[in-house]
């Protein structure tokens, strides 16, 4: 269960519309709000058509923010045909996770919709695998594993 707590509230927003109208700076935002004035700079960023100040708008903001909280979120790659084809056929040429994403970042490079980590091409395979499908994709990995390993950080 996720800590709600640390999210913005609707009421939250509107009153940082209501001191930016005023002409509130961010520090002093955050300390009427009790929130970080990263927090309120970020959320002002994200809510702003423009990215600054002037066009904030609070029910948009948080009616984005809900939308992205939604989960489980589907897989960049599996929702994409054009995607998840690329990514096939870079496993078929026994490319690395790793490899792949510099070819496609070589390939699309003004193309958000093709930038894709390493771990989701992971995560895409170890998943896929898991449910049946797919499985040719867990023998085209290097270690042909069926369960991702970590690296795991050394304790201090």
């Amino acid at each position: 269960m996720e800590n709600l707590d640390r999210l913005l509230t609707l009421e939250e927003r509107f009153q940082i519309k209501e001191m930016l109208i005023e002409g509130a700076s961010i520090r002093s935002i955050a300390a009427t709000i009790g929130r970080a004035p990263s927090t309120i700079s970020r959320e002002i960023k994200r809510g702003s058509p423009l990215g600054h100040r002037a066009g904030y708008q609070a029910l948009k903001s948080h009616r984005i923010a809900v939308a992205n909280r939604e989960r489980p979120k589907p897989l960049k790659i599996t929702s994409d045909p054009a995607l998840l084809a690329a990514v096939q056929k870079g496993l078929n040429e026994k490319l690395s996770p790793e490899q792949i994403v510099g070819r496609l970042r070589y390939e699309h490079p003004d193309d958000p919709a093709w930038r894709v980590s390493h771990e989701t091409i992971y995560k895409t395979i170890y998943l896929q695998a898991r449910g049946g499908l797919k499985r040719e994709l867990q023998a085209l990995t290097r270690t042909g594993r069926t369960i991702r390993h970590t690296k795991r950080r050394r304790g201090f």
